[in-house]
């Protein structure tokens, strides 16, 4: 149960960080004269939507795991799904957001899939 929870919060951390990140460097410059600043205030804000989408992805791996499905295609399915829920869940606020939804979600699901297999919490139903 533990190590469900900390690939969830582990993922949305990393997710959010990396896409901030990478939305920093396309768009080259902040409002905030420091950057770490930016990073730590616009990556907190993220959290609101990368926490929700990985406790998503971890229900999903639960669903996945109930079924005969190989662990490398179920890992392709999460990275697709992200993405997918990504794009939808900023897609409501504003169309045009759409394209960074879907790269924060893919990026929380990469994490969240590298997540899950590192610290072997993929889990293991008896069938």
């Amino acid at each position: 149960m533990l190590r469900h929870l900390s690939t969830v919060l582990i993922s949305a951390v990393v997710g959010s960080l990396l896409g901030t990140v990478a939305l920093l460097a396309v768009q080259g410059s902040t409002a905030s004269p420091n950057p770490a600043q930016f990073l730590l205030g616009f990556g907190g804000a993220t959290l609101v939507f990368t926490i929700p989408g990985a406790v998503l992805l971890m229900a999903a791996t639960f669903r996945l795991a109930a079924r005969p499905v190989r662990k490398s295609t179920a890992a392709v399915l999460l990275i697709i799904m992200g993405t997918v829920v990504g794009a939808l869940m900023l897609s409501f606020t504003e169309q045009r957001f759409a394209p960074v939804g879907a790269m924060f979600g893919s990026l929380t699901a990469f994490a969240f899939v590298s997540t899950l297999f590192g610290l072997r919490a993929y889990p293991l139903v008896r069938r």
